[in-house]
């Protein structure tokens, strides 16, 4: 850039007087080799934001109900993977952190009902246009209704101190790159959270 804006009024100068045609012309090569320069420095940078803000959501669906099934094998994990890939404008740890987040506060709700039903939690992948949904669906007891409207507040939690910050931070971390969570339906048979992002 430096080099452009350097030649540019030098160029301009030259334009009309016979006899510069050389060097001219080598100002001209010098231009058209720091434009490729540029756009060599422009690709580079596209790929390493592109790998490193985007995510591939099967993949960190697929991995983070693996990381439960050995821990919960007495609740029935189901999972309902997008029929295509579906990249997300999202860092992969930070999606890693929601979905398992989630996972885990389903896991617990499930662990404390008294339903004579199998423990069982769903997970789907969908889309339309250029929004991803992720859905989080347990057969647990529910959210309580006095407490819907505090669940994602900062410190907030119902299983004691230093528990708090799961769904507080997890809709930090969605807000920070244009997502959403929101908790779609609770009842005393069981709650559906979902997030939202949006495709890369």
């Amino acid at each position: 850039i430096h080099a452009l804006r350097g030649a540019l009024p030098e160029i301009l100068s030259l334009l009309g007087h016979a006899g510069e045609e050389q060097r001219l012309q080598q100002l001209a090569r010098t231009t058209i080799q720091s434009i490729v320069t540029i756009k060599a420095v422009t690709g580079e940078l596209h790929t390493v934001l592109q790998s490193e803000f985007t995510c591939d959501v099967n993949a960190i669906v697929r991995l983070a109900m693996e990381k439960f099934r050995s821990h919960a094998s007495h609740v029935e994990l189901l999972v309902q993977e997008a029929p295509m890939p579906l990249s997300v404008v999202m860092r992969t740890a930070e999606l890693s952190d929601v979905i398992c987040t989630l996972v885990k506060n389903s896991l617990e709700a499930c662990e404390g009902t008294d339903s004579e039903l199998p423990a069982a939690i769903a997970l789907r992948v969908t889309h339309a246009g250029q929004r991803v949904w992720i859905e989080i669906e347990d057969n647990g007891p529910g959210v309580p209704e006095h407490l819907r409207n505090k669940i994602f507040e900062n410190h907030f939690s119902t299983k004691g101190d230093g528990r708090g910050f799961g769904l507080g931070y997890a809709l930090r971390c969605l807000e920070g790159c244009g997502g959403s969570l929101r908790l779609d339906r609770s009842t005393p048979s069981g709650s559906r959270f979902v997030v939202e992002l949006a495709r890369s």
